[in-house]
């Protein structure tokens, strides 16, 4: 049977949860939460407003779902915030680091994101197993003498992949993740 289903305005991405019970349209004025299973499915149960400022400009944002379909992930261009969206609720938080986030990635279990600032070198580990974390559980890490511009997590969730494309540079940062990261620089 097809069904068309109405989700918020101009959609950009769509995201399931691990389980297949929803679906998420993230689109120009928020997430929309689809249930794939139950009486009626496919039905559009919700949207979640990722921001109160009608005006802002979709294309700049980066938002990643968490496995679990619990939380959104907002990096915005330019801003020095990752906004966490949890999407039972709408409550919005967010973490505040040293300049504009150039990057940020979740592990596959969706447990934490890695965020990164290029012009600091800063690397923020950020919780997520429990919902939004407290600002004072997320862990910087600071990659001295490097420009860290992008990052990528492995399949384990275990290890980061440091690096920049916005500059001729031959080096790379593996970040070990942990309770206490470490890294190392490769050629």
């Amino acid at each position: 049977t097809r069904r068309i289903l109405s989700v918020g305005f101009r959609p950009v991405a769509v995201a399931y949860a691990a389980d297949g019970s929803k679906a998420f349209a993230v689109t120009e004025d928020g997430v929309s939460v689809i249930a794939l299973t139950g009486t009626g499915s496919p039905l559009a149960t919700g949207n979640v407003l990722l921001t109160d400022d009608p005006t802002e400009d979709a294309d700049t944002r980066d938002v990643s779902i968490t496995p679990n379909g619990r939380l959104a992930v907002v990096r915005r261009q330019g801003s020095a915030s990752v906004e966490i969206v949890d999407l039972t609720s709408g409550t919005r938080s967010s973490i505040d680091l040293s300049g504009a986030v150039t990057d940020l990635d979740l592990t596959v279990a969706g447990d934490r994101a890695v965020a990164v600032v290029r012009d600091t070198a800063e690397v923020a580990i950020i919780p997520l197993a429990g919902g939004a974390p407290d600002p004072a559980a997320v862990i910087h890490v600071t990659i001295t003498g490097e420009t860290v511009g992008s990052v990528s997590i492995a399949p384990d969730g275990n290890t980061a992949l440091l690096y920049t494309n916005a500059s001729s540079v031959d080096r790379m940062t593996v970040l070990t993740l942990g309770a206490t990261p470490s890294y190392r620089i490769v050629q």
